[in-house]
């Protein structure tokens, strides 16, 4: 989790313009309705990440070696799984972004959600 934490802060600079600004709207804690927001726009992607993961690409190559093609992982990697990755990095900054343009713009954006 600290891995995927250091990632995303990493290809989404978002992510780190919207921690400083709660960090200094709301020191104490993170808002609820920020929480609940990044929840319902996170969970789904997080699907889609799975996909990145070691156990996929293990499936892949092990169907691709038995049917004596491994060549073709390499292609899959290039394509399928970077094409994936740009998408979700789109996304995620896109989602980002529209977090941190709802806790500029309102205090109490529960209205919004």
């Amino acid at each position: 989790c600290l891995n995927f934490t250091r990632q995303q802060e990493m290809l989404v600079p978002a992510v780190n313009r919207l921690r400083s600004t709660i960090d200094r709207q709301h020191p104490a804690e993170i808002p609820s309705w920020l929480k609940r927001r990044y929840r319902d726009c996170a969970t789904p992607m997080f699907r889609w990440w799975g996909f990145l993961m070691a156990n996929t690409r293990m499936v892949i190559l092990f169907f691709l070696l038995l049917i004596d093609q491994p060549v073709w992982f390499f292609w899959i990697e290039l394509t399928v799984f970077n094409a994936l990755l740009v998408w979700l990095i789109v996304r995620q900054t896109n989602m980002f972004g529209s977090m941190l343009e709802m806790a500029t713009t309102s205090q109490s954006p529960a209205h919004t959600i």
